[in-house]
């Protein structure tokens, strides 16, 4: 929500840390008793909760991943201690080119306003003001069956599976709002316009080049996937050789895509010497002129 940036990676970090019948470290041995790797995740659209397990431990597993979806402790401490790890976080981004650059390219793409143009881990003036009763309002509204989906991939039979998730999961209830609707995207940065992050003493630099894109619906999206492999999606693509095996700028070089339900990206991306800065620009916009251009894709590639 608009002044609580940050608030859904928050509230993910917090799922995995208790329910209201076990605490964290309960929590913790009944995954490894099972042998259950789980993690919790917030990221551009969705939040998302991963778990594999051996095939006979599904059942107990699912028993857990319900307590964890519907009923999770929200211990203050560990919401203590959540925030100040991401505060200490964002304390240290700005040490980071990397963090610097990833920072910079969604806020000049989207511009202020829409959403996407935030970092899902907020900003250190608004974690900060975050508070445990924003994380149960949020998980309230937001964490739900409504909107959902769940994958499941193993030896497991269809039916069988069924009757564990009414025995598990089949009383959760739709209080969630569901997947909010997206703003339209709008281009705010200039084309052909090179805008500069100053991190005086860095010893390398990180070049993000990148537009908004179309979704997967559009009918130029395996063509769009086969030409960005040619382009800097493989260590045999254009860039990386260009880059790295040519002129030694850089251990790598990619590009590729982000896609989202609305507004996605396509983005080159690579960090080089300081020294090499400018001229790995020049090579970067070279093999996009060229590809579009001189230097179309050969039978070959």
């Amino acid at each position: 929500p608009p002044g609580k940036s940050g608030l859904a990676t928050l509230t993910a970090s917090l799922l995995d840390k208790g329910t209201t019948s076990l605490t964290a470290t309960d929590l913790g041995e009944a995954l490894e008793t099972l042998g259950v790797s789980l993690s919790t995740r917030s990221s551009t659209d969705e939040t998302t909760v991963d778990w594999s397990t051996i095939a006979r431990n599904l059942e107990p597993s699912l028993k857990i991943v319900a307590e964890v979806l519907t009923s999770p402790r929200f211990d203050p401490k560990d919401f203590d201690r959540e925030r100040a790890l991401a505060l200490a976080r964002l304390v240290q981004g700005p040490d980071n080119v990397t963090w610097l650059a990833g920072r910079a390219l969604p806020a000049l793409l989207y511009g202020q306003g829409p959403p996407y143009a935030n970092p899902a881990d907020g900003y250190a003036e608004t974690v900060k003001t975050l508070t445990l009763d924003d994380v149960k309002s949020f998980q309230a509204e937001h964490v739900g069956p409504r909107g959902a989906t769940l994958i499941v991939v193993g030896d497991v039979e269809p039916d069988v599976l069924f009757a564990m998730l009414e025995s598990t999961l089949g009383g959760w209830t739709a209080k969630n709002s569901g997947p909010s609707s997206r703003p339209p995207a709008q281009l705010n940065a200039d084309p052909s316009v090179i805008y500069l992050v100053d991190k005086p003493g860095a010893v390398q630099s990180v070049l993000n080049v990148g537009r908004q894109w179309v979704d997967r619906s559009d009918p130029s999206f395996y063509a769009t996937l086969l030409g960005n492999r040619i382009l800097g999606g493989d260590f045999l693509s254009r860039l990386n050789q260009n880059l790295r095996e040519k002129n030694g700028f850089t251990y790598g070089a990619r590009s590729g895509f982000r896609f989202r339900r609305s507004g996605s990206l396509w983005t080159v991306s690579t960090a080089v010497r300081t020294d090499a800065t400018a001229p790995a620009l020049k090579e970067v916009l070279n093999e996009l002129d060229g590809l579009a251009g001189a230097k179309p894709p050969k039978d070959q590639e």
